[in-house]
């Protein structure tokens, strides 16, 4: 086999992702500037996870708030799920992940069952059959935003960046991993959720942290909870310093990319990364299938 033809295999056997773009997108003056950026930023997904599925998401451009997404999810039994993500389980963190994922009937978050609820694109990459219809929709506030990656205006949010943000929430990640504020029973991030003592956490209190851990002990990231004035429970808090694509609020003048943060939670939601990323983490934590649709808003 060529090289060329070698590449082509490979990049077929990564997950695709269709956009549908509706007419409040192909109808504007600046439709393929748009399309283009929004197509860059699906480019990073299909770069980087392995997963052969194919995903479609309806893209629109909306005219209050800054970005939103509408997934469709599946509820699953959390023993069941937990066999998936076994035998889907491929990176270092799958498995620290795992081993902290007790084998039982009943959720660990809390302790009913429940189920637990997933996207169903999420679903398909860990070999349920999901439906394979459009898995969300995705809107974003044109006018808000800069269509350029770098620069433009400093008044305006990255465009990529909240598309970026949007589509991790079409996966099931951010704000469609948790049901806090939804449901009582967890969605899949919420079984990485843990407060600062390394106890699982599935509350809305704002005088608690929340994190994004693996294991109970490193904190990868720290969840919108502490200090809560809006936005999704399961997206990061905002990081003035260093912004980052799942932070809840976006920052005026910058472009961030898809960090590690974002890698390593759909990592273990269910995906495979064609590339580990470097381990970064937070300081360790203070020790001592009928589908739903699901909204969420940046």
């Amino acid at each position: 086999m060529s090289l060329l033809s070698l590449g082509a295999a490979l990049a077929r056997a990564n997950i695709t992702i269709n956009p549908i773009f509706d007419g409040s997108i192909t109808g504007d003056a600046q439709a393929a500037a748009i399309e283009g950026v929004i197509n860059t930023a699906i480019a990073q997904y299909e770069a980087n996870l392995k997963d052969n599925i194919s995903v479609s998401i309806y893209f629109f451009n909306m005219t209050s708030g800054l970005g939103q997404s509408s997934t469709y999810t599946i509820n699953v039994g959390y023993q069941d799920l937990r066999s998936h993500f076994a035998a889907d389980a491929t990176s270092g963190d799958d498995t620290t992940a795992l081993a902290h994922l007790p084998n039982q009937v009943n959720d660990p978050v809390t302790g009913g069952n429940g189920g637990v609820d997933i996207a169903t694109a999420q679903a398909r990459a860990m070999g349920y059959n999901a439906p394979e219809a459009i898995d969300s929709y995705v809107g974003l506030n044109v006018s808000l935003c800069n269509l350029v990656h770098t620069g433009g205006d400093p008044t305006k949010a990255d465009l990529q960046a909240v598309a970026e943000h949007e589509i991790d929430e079409a996966l099931g990640g951010g704000g469609t991993g948790s049901n806090l504020g939804y449901a009582n029973n967890p969605a899949m991030l919420d079984l990485f959720r843990y407060d600062g003592n390394g106890n699982r956490s599935f509350n809305q209190d704002p005088t608690q942290h929340a994190y994004f851990s693996i294991d109970g002990t490193n904190a990868i990231d720290e969840f919108n909870q502490f200090g809560y004035i809006g936005g999704d429970y399961a997206d990061w808090i905002k990081h003035t310093a260093n912004p980052e694509v799942q932070d809840w609020r976006a920052t005026r003048g910058s472009h961030p990319d898809l960090g590690p943060s974002e890698w390593r939670m759909l990592d273990v939601s269910g995906y495979d990364l064609a590339v580990t990323p470097e381990p970064t983490s937070m300081a360790a934590l203070g020790l001592g299938v009928a589908a739903l649709l699901r909204k969420r808003r940046k």
